[in-house]
């Protein structure tokens, strides 16, 4: 199984927008701090389809976010993990 839990703070304001197929999207970074000898480690967060609707977040909100996790190659930026929600919990609102 491909599953991931990472709680964090997201890291700058999310996007949004639609995919080629007509699917809504929110995307944002999660900032998830390690320890100082790691620092800060940028995870992307993706939302799609109903979830959008709800999925209410802004710079700074503390969340955490389960799902499936994505790992491609970047020449320019190493390797870009990914999450693809199925389950966010904003601790803002709690």
């Amino acid at each position: 199984m491909n599953r991931i839990t990472v709680e964090g703070r997201v890291a700058g304001e999310p996007r949004t927008g639609t995919t080629a197929k007509g699917i809504a999207y929110t995307s944002f970074s999660l900032a998830d701090y390690q320890s100082k000898e790691y620092g800060v480690q940028y995870i992307n967060v993706f939302v799609s389809g109903k979830m959008t609707e709800w999925v209410k977040v802004e710079k700074g909100t503390c969340i955490s976010v389960h799902g499936k996790l994505s790992l491609k190659k970047d020449e320019k930026y190493g390797v870009q993990a990914t999450v693809f929600v199925e389950r966010l919990t904003n601790w803002n609102e709690e």
